[in-house]
């Protein structure tokens, strides 16, 4: 398993998370996969390009706990 898709509501880009992108620590089993047709959290780490329209995101939770904090001055 290389990862998922996700859509991303009002956006014609694909979403992907790989892998390695939705724990801090430890490998993903594949109980641990979200199904079909759930609703996610996550954080836009780049976009690939836009020929390809491709997005990466990240579902860990350490990106995740930090992405509504204000930053500082």
């Amino acid at each position: 398993v290389y990862g998922i898709f996700v859509k991303i509501p009002g956006v014609d880009a694909i979403g992907l998370v790989s892998i390695t992108h939705f724990k801090d620590h430890g490998r993903m089993t594949l109980a641990e996969y979200p199904p079909i047709g759930t609703v996610v959290r996550a954080v836009v780490l780049g976009i690939r390009d836009r020929t390809t329209e491709e997005v990466w995101l990240s579902m860990k939770p350490s990106q995740l706990d930090g992405e509504c904090r204000p930053t500082q001055p």
